[in-house]
């Protein structure tokens, strides 16, 4: 079970606002209310970029390339069920993150 953000200390919370894409150096001498904010700030950024993809059992990208949110194609995948149906038969279909170049 994951810990709560107020029961981390604040090396831990500057851990994960690290890995959620902070700059460490800029994190030293901020207060544990203060990581808090900005690792929630971080997920909402995290979460509101379109950086995912549907791509079928070979790799190959889904819907023209279109990309989602993760709510999103968590949407799109359900509204399928995980298979596509066309005229060349049925694909499993996935969620695919997209790395940031």
């Amino acid at each position: 079970m994951k810990k709560s953000l107020s029961r981390m200390n604040t090396n831990e919370l500057r851990d994960l606002a690290v890995e959620l894409g902070a700059d460490r150096k800029k994190l030293y001498g901020t207060s544990k209310q203060s990581l808090i904010l900005t690792i929630d700030r971080l997920r909402k950024e995290a979460a509101s970029k379109e950086n995912y993809i549907i791509v079928d059992e070979n790799d190959n990208v889904m819907f023209g390339g279109q990309h989602y949110t993760e709510v999103g194609a968590d949407k799109v995948w359900n509204m399928y069920n995980g298979i596509y149906e066309d005229e060349n038969g049925e694909r499993y279909i996935y969620i695919k993150k997209v790395e940031e170049e």
